[in-house]
């Protein structure tokens, strides 16, 4: 390598150098991870929470339910934890060391396993009497679909940020914006666990396994 190579390899080197440090920010700086993880819960809860009563009504006498039988009312506690936790997890990983402590992670997903579990007992026990009050004709799709615009936006988050663990904050987003639809299910449509495990909570989870997958990928592809 000649001296004029080297020089010219310089020169383009501090070229480059200048032209960076000299050009201004065009993205604006995030908010804090919290605030983003608790600004996307509320709206993507009240998405669901909007769209399920604007579909249907909500089952007759759910409220009294939940106050009467303990074990019914921890099902949709379990559920709405689970949803909570993955989901400020989800933003607290998207930065770098937002993902170090899993205590979010640990907690929504034996809350989400808990929530799972009490049904497949309820074969056997149901915690409230089956009935066909308040069944919805629509409520397989509902409980899948419900969690593809809040995912898609949880993604695309998430590529603003700097997800150094796509695959970890992918599956906290797939769980936490597909579970509601589950979830509002509870509510929403009838009580019996045999339809709940097989229309809403295999469906939800289905979309939850898809979003996490677009994730995995949308996360890893370089800016």
């Amino acid at each position: 390598m000649t001296t004029d190579d080297i020089t010219s390899r310089d020169s383009l080197r501090d070229g480059l150098i200048d032209r960076l440090s000299n050009t201004p920010l065009t993205r604006a700086p995030l908010m804090p991870a919290q605030r983003r993880g608790s600004l996307w819960l509320a709206l993507s809860l009240t998405f669901v929470v909007i769209a399920c009563g604007l579909l249907a009504p909500y089952r007759n006498g759910f409220f009294g339910q939940l106050l009467e039988s303990p074990r019914y009312f921890t099902e949709t506690l379990l559920g709405i934890i689970a949803v909570l936790s993955t989901g400020f997890f989800a933003f607290q990983s998207m930065i770098p060391g937002g993902a170090r402590s899993k205590l979010n992670l640990t907690i929504g997903l034996a809350a989400a396993a808990g929530f799972v579990l009490l049904l497949v007992y309820g074969l056997f026990d149901p915690a409230i009497t089956p009935s066909m009050d308040g069944k919805r004709a629509t409520c397989v799709y509902e409980a899948f679909f419900y969690g593809l615009l809040p995912g898609i936006a949880a993604v695309w988050l998430g590529r603003r940020a700097y997800a150094l663990q796509p695959v970890t904050t992918s599956i906290a987003i797939g769980l936490s914006a597909s579970l509601p639809g589950a979830i509002i299910m509870q509510v929403g449509c009838m009580y019996d666990p045999s339809h709940d495990l097989k229309f809403h909570v295999i469906p939800a989870l289905l979309m939850g396994a898809l979003l996490t997958l677009a994730g995995v990928v949308w996360l890893r592809i370089k800016k």
